[in-house]
């Protein structure tokens, strides 16, 4: 249930931050009406009591005009098994790989997850499952950032073993991404920094694509 929870929570924070519009591409009705009747109706909120059935007749509306949000909270209930609805990894894989499709980032992640978890062992493919996330690293790249901050963070804070760990994690995507050289090099500095319960140095710019920016920013301001 805790998964669960997780999902519904990151599908709710995907969509608080997407356009509140229910028309987009030309007009195109995706469903956000319904879909958000169906997060209202599920943790009971703007005065709706709440029912997890009637959100998951809501969530299929909104799902049958084409919301990628709505498709991975249908996969959810399958996945788990929740509100009369009985639990088929099958069924959830095949609504996560529909939004997936539709490029809803966190259904890829659901995807891949239902790949290595699914009861069936017949459903399982891990090679899968591994080119899904694979993929997705590759076009989400942001991630690294968020690790190698937090791992800048805990060295702060004198935590260098906390900080070791999330670096690790940041350079062996930086491999998985295949990262610019320059970039990739930076990163393992930052580690082996750390394993010598170092912190960064003062001014010091971990993505040297930011620093060429600013840098040329600079260089135009100084010329005024």
């Amino acid at each position: 249930m805790k998964k669960m929870a997780m999902l519904f929570l990151s599908s709710l924070v995907f969509f608080s931050c997407s356009s509140t519009s229910t028309k987009t591409n030309k007009g195109k009705d995706y469903g956000v009406v319904e879909f958000t009747e169906g997060m209202d109706h599920l943790y009971g909120k703007d005065g709706k009591q709440a029912n997890q059935e009637l959100a998951f007749e809501y969530f299929q509306k909104s799902a049958a005009k084409g919301n990628p949000l709505a498709m991975d909270m249908i996969g959810g209930y399958y996945s788990v098994g929740m509100a009369g609805i009985a639990k088929n990894c099958k069924t959830a894989i095949e609504w996560f790989d529909k939004a997936a499709k539709l490029g809803y980032a966190l259904s890829v992640n659901n995807l891949a997850y239902s790949l290595v978890s699914c009861e069936d062992e017949t459903v399982r493919n891990p090679y899968r499952a591994k080119d899904y996330m694979n993929r997705l690293f590759q076009k989400e790249t942001e991630v690294i950032t968020y690790l190698d901050t937090m791992a800048a963070i805990y060295a702060e804070l004198d935590k260098f073993e906390q900080a070791v760990h999330y670096q690790t994690v940041v350079v062996d995507l930086a491999k998985l991404m295949d990262l610019e050289e320059e970039r990739a090099a930076i990163l393992k500095e930052s580690l082996e920094l750390y394993k010598k319960k170092k912190k960064l140095p003062k001014g010091y710019q971990a993505d040297p694509k930011t620093f060429k920016e600013k840098e040329s920013v600079d260089g135009e301001s100084n010329k005024d």
